[in-house]
């Protein structure tokens, strides 16, 4: 009896310290967690569907770390399971409404807390365009717009500027080429506020190391077409292929790829000397023109050549 009572408590001191080990290596696999990530750290805002899903999948190919915010839940882990099978684990959700100021206090906040560092803020969520007529003007509508398009930027740039400073880090603001050619009144007037954002901010951090750009993108066929101009099928085949022909001084919408080469390049080393620019990603749809004009230039242009070349 004796003896079984001994190898009893033997066994209950075995099984503490195998619990206390369990314990110890749980907690240093938590702290190392916690440690500033050995990847660069990348925050995209509106992850959960387009252009922000397209970027958020072609950084975590080229080795980021990734914060990705979006207000869908099922689009966010949409993109995280194509952000895993191209090849990145370190990934956040965060879900939100960017209007809300704790959700931008929040986006920052959480990434340093997961990754302990941010090397890249990509500021792409936004209110997708609406009518341009003043006569449809919403002073509600006008105010959203502002609020996500612009406001958000400012602020989470501002949030994010301290952890950029110490890694030499760069934001870079999505904005449209509708601030070159004129048009969606109230959307072109956000992302006009935005472009002047990027220089005001890339002058005064210039000094500190941190680079700020802005991607104006052409015009691409995404889901955002039919969702807010309640589009058919084939309206959307028509206003394609009149953007196309009559936008596009280059024959072809706007790709993902497009964008995607945009922005991996204005966040390397091979961009550290480009600060406070506005890279045109639109087929030269940001230079004024009339389709019409240039289809009949074409004609003629290729008629003169032959004429020049018989005589």
């Amino acid at each position: 009896m004796y003896r079984t009572d001994k190898y009893l408590h033997i066994g209950t001191m075995f099984r503490k310290l195998l619990q206390f080990t369990r314990v110890f290596q749980t907690g240093h696999r938590r702290q190392h967690t916690s440690q500033t990530s050995s990847k660069p750290v990348a925050i995209v805002t509106g992850g959960s569907s387009g252009i922000g899903r397209g970027i958020a999948e072609e950084l975590a190919r080229t080795g980021y770390a990734l914060t990705i915010h979006g207000r869908s839940v099922a689009g966010l882990n949409a993109t995280a399971d194509l952000c895993v099978a191209a090849g990145c684990d370190d990934i956040l959700c965060v879900e939100g409404d960017l209007s809300k100021d704790d959700i931008l206090e929040n986006i920052p906040a959480q990434t340093l807390k997961k990754f302990g560092r941010i090397d890249a803020l990509i500021n792409n969520a936004g209110e997708a365009f609406h009518p341009d007529k003043m006569s449809l003007f919403d002073t509600s509508l006008f105010d959203r717009i502002l609020s996500v398009n612009l406001r958000a930027p400012v602020v989470l740039s501002k949030h994010a500027l301290g952890a950029l400073k110490v890694t030499k880090g760069s934001i870079l603001n999505i904005s449209s080429v509708t601030v070159d050619n004129c048009r969606m009144l109230v959307y072109g007037v956000s992302k006009a506020g935005l472009e002047h954002f990027t220089k005001v901010l890339a002058l005064e951090v210039a000094s500190a190391g941190v680079r700020v750009n802005s991607i104006k993108p052409g015009a691409l066929m995404t889901s955002v077409w039919g969702r807010f101009s309640n589009l058919t099928a084939e309206e959307e085949a028509q206003l394609e292929e009149k953007l196309t022909h009559y936008f596009h001084p280059i024959r072809r919408l706007t790709t993902q790829e497009d964008i995607n080469h945009a922005v991996t390049f204005m966040l390397s080393d091979k961009a550290s000397f480009i600060t406070g620019a506005s890279i045109p990603v639109t087929g030269g749809a940001h230079m004024p023109f009339d389709g019409r004009v240039l289809k009949h230039l074409e004609r003629t242009g290729s008629g003169s050549n032959q004429k020049a070349e018989r005589e």
